[in-house]
């Protein structure tokens, strides 16, 4: 706005206009001139304002008017007569809720739909720290942020990583690297689909090690402490040079967190899935060294005339958890 625009505005009614909320995320702003500056096209990647969950969403558009949510819209939305519950929001509300059909259809409705991604943004900023029923990040593109951010304060606590962030990256992991809607969070199934290189589903378990590191075996989290960022560190092996570990970035975790809430690989981004095709295929050529290293340790107890090669298929109980079904086969003589 300009200083004339001001006066304008203040005897219009329409203080909201000049939301801080909005403006943090450069939405007063011509969005090419916005996107051309880092500080606005940062902000805006989070999606914030277009990105909600059914809670506050709820929250924003019936609130007042449900006897469930009304304490909780005076709390979060109510108390702010400037840039929240204003006289101006709820006269569009009510039209959209109360109106016709043509309040709620095609252009009719794209006032209260523009003023509803404002509320957000304001939501998004005042939500008090630890609200039980409306999480922040839930309205944002990185929903599991607060993950992330959690991993690094916990190295810095000097605390253990959250078991059930620990458990949602492992679960993740499995089911990028076999295909298969598996359970596990106690153990990583390194998987191969047996030369077959385009298959979706890797139902060979090549190896398969602990998700908590144990005796210099499994995997651990830890913190890379030049970039600040943490990272996964998968041992197959005691030793050093036996392990392999891939850069735990926020879309990175985002992605794992999203699989193993339900959602298929592919869906979410195509290239953090190959970021973690390109790890398992890491994984899987060290763990044939660890085997031929192994191997090469007990030669002279090996039986040539009986060779028999052992295959581990990976079978899925009804409750989802994984395992290994050892199969003999008899190569040919």
């Amino acid at each position: 706005m300009t200083c004339a625009d001001v006066a304008k505005i203040q005897e219009g009614g329409h203080i909201s206009k000049a939301s801080i909320y909005v403006n943090a995320f450069g939405a007063n702003l011509p969005k090419r001139r916005a996107s051309g500056r880092p500080v606005f096209k940062a902000m805006m990647s989070f999606g914030v304002g277009e990105e909600t969950s059914n809670a506050a969403d709820g929250l924003l558009v019936y609130g007042s008017h449900d006897s469930k949510l009304q304490a909780d819209f005076e709390r979060l939305i109510g108390a702010d007569p400037v840039y929240g519950s204003t006289s101006e929001f709820r006269a569009v509300q009510d039209a959209y809720l109360e109106g016709d059909e043509g309040a709620r259809i095609g252009d009719g409705s794209s006032e209260f739909l523009e003023m509803l991604a404002a509320q957000r943004r304001r939501l998004y900023f005042t939500l008090p720290d630890g609200e039980a029923g409306y999480s922040r990040w839930s309205m944002t593109a990185f929903r599991f942020a607060g993950d992330y951010l959690g991993i690094i304060e916990s190295f810095k606590a000097k605390r253990s990583v959250s078991e059930a962030v620990r458990g949602r990256i492992v679960k993740g992991l499995n089911r990028v690297m076999t295909g298969l809607l598996l359970e596990n969070v106690d153990r990583i199934f390194i998987a191969s689909s047996g030369g077959f290189t385009q298959s979706r589903v890797s139902a060979l378990c090549d190896h398969e090690v602990s998700s908590r590191r144990q005796g210099g075996i499994g995997m651990a989290i830890k913190l890379n402490e030049d970039a600040g960022r943490p990272f996964l560190d998968v041992s197959l092996a005691p030793g050093l040079g036996n392990s392999i570990s891939f850069d735990l970035t926020p879309i990175r975790l985002e992605f794992l967190s999203r699989v193993a809430e339900g959602a298929l690989p592919a869906s979410f981004s195509s290239e953090c899935h190959e970021d973690l095709l390109a790890f398992k295929a890491k994984l899987l050529r060290k763990a044939e060294l660890v085997r031929k290293a192994g191997l090469a340790a007990d030669e002279d107890e090996i039986d040539a005339e009986a060779s028999v090669l052992t295959l581990n298929f990976i079978d899925i109980e009804p409750g989802g958890r994984g395992f290994t079904r050892p199969v003999a086969v008899k190569a040919p003589t």
